[in-house]
């Protein structure tokens, strides 16, 4: 077999040797990075389904940001009626505050994203769709108390904005109850048709043993969410907003 060739062709041959050694390695490097982003989340989401975690790769988390994927049901009702006021993007950093999103990180970072440029429908469904998946990892009733707890939050945020509604006694606009109504489906819970409906969601009884609760915080991790804590701060948010339509009226 005879290797002899011209110099345009040796050139040929090399550039495109190279070019495909260079794709090659970048192609390993990726993949050895998408492997340490998929360990991080793992550990971070405390799930082993690889299904899951191929999803959350492909929205874009990784263990920095995985902690805004139960915020962003909260942002998208924000959205619903064309814009973030001033009163939702507050409540909407407080509560992904106490939920561990600190300033400066990059979680916060994104959360700011998503609250100035509304995401789209996509991302916003997809993100629901994996957090239904993540949810139903748990047992029966800590899964029904997650979802629960996620419809009072974004009840939470839709309140927020008070306006004109808001001297009516209803602070929550038509497209955001519509919203949260459709999450609730999506979620798969049930008797959430209404506002008021919703709104009892935010007080889901608290009086489990203490060291049921104990292991459910330990068993939910940290993107589905401790069930005491949300309630709790649920409740202070609540209570909260309450005491400000007060002082308004």
């Amino acid at each position: 077999m005879s290797y002899k060739v011209s110099e345009v062709e040796q050139r040929h041959y090399a550039e495109r040797e190279v070019a495909r050694r260079r794709k090659k390695a970048q192609e390993e490097t990726n993949a050895a990075k998408l492997a340490t982003i998929k360990a991080g989340l793992k550990e971070t989401v405390a799930v082993e389904d690889d299904d899951i975690l191929e999803d959350l790769l492909a929205l874009g988390f990784t263990s920095e940001t995985v902690g805004v994927l139960p915020i962003v049901p909260l942002i998208a009702v924000a959205w619903a009626d064309g814009e973030v006021s001033a009163k939702e993007a507050k409540r909407i950093l407080e509560l992904s505050e106490q939920r561990g999103v600190k300033k400066d990180s990059e979680a916060y970072v994104l959360l700011d994203g998503l609250v100035q440029k509304q995401p789209s429908k996509e991302f916003v469904y997809s993100c629901i769709f994996v957090l239904k998946e993540i949810y139903n990892t748990l047992s029966p009733e800590e899964t029904s108390r997650a979802k629960r707890n996620l419809l009072g939050f974004t009840h939470v945020v839709a309140k927020a904005s008070g306006g004109v509604l808001g001297l009516f006694g209803n602070k929550v606009s038509g497209e955001e109850k519509d919203l949260i109504e459709e999450i609730a489906e999506w979620l798969g819970v049930k008797d959430s048709s209404s506002s008021e409906s919703v709104h009892n969601m935010m007080t889901v009884d608290n009086t489990d043993d203490e060291d049921d609760l104990e292991k459910s915080e330990g068993d939910e991790g940290e993107v589905s969410g401790e069930a005491t804590e949300d309630v709790e701060a649920t409740e202070a948010v609540a209570e909260e907003d309450e005491d400000e339509g007060e002082g308004e009226k």
